[in-house]
């Protein structure tokens, strides 16, 4: 058993935007199980994204997730976040927004 690919890069889309991460970084994740069920010795990281209360919000449209691997870096897996979960966040981090204002984009 190994991991199919490793993480390489995400980007984060407002509408047409795309969003500058605070701290962009992947993580080493290794795993190495070795027993009568399962044996593992492999290592792959994972994707740790970190942007500011005010990245996305209900006016940007359409919210999009481009996820990039090592094993194919130049094609992105897509997802794109409900308008429900837009607004979810940006209720989710209100209290964050009220504390450090920022400019406006």
């Amino acid at each position: 058993m190994h991991f199919k690919t490793d993480f390489r890069a995400m980007k984060l889309l407002c509408g047409e935007r795309e969003v500058t991460p605070i701290h962009p970084g992947k993580v080493e994740h290794r795993v190495s199980v070795s027993n009568a069920a399962v044996r593992v010795n492999d290592l792959t990281y994972e994707g740790f994204y970190t942007f500011a209360a005010d990245a996305v919000d209900p006016t940007c449209g359409v919210v999009t997730l481009m996820l990039f691997s090592e094993k194919e870096p130049n094609k992105s897996e897509v997802k794109v976040l409900s308008p429900k979960l837009v607004q979810k966040l940006w209720d989710d981090f209100a209290a964050y927004r009220a504390r450090s204002p920022r400019p406006s984009r």
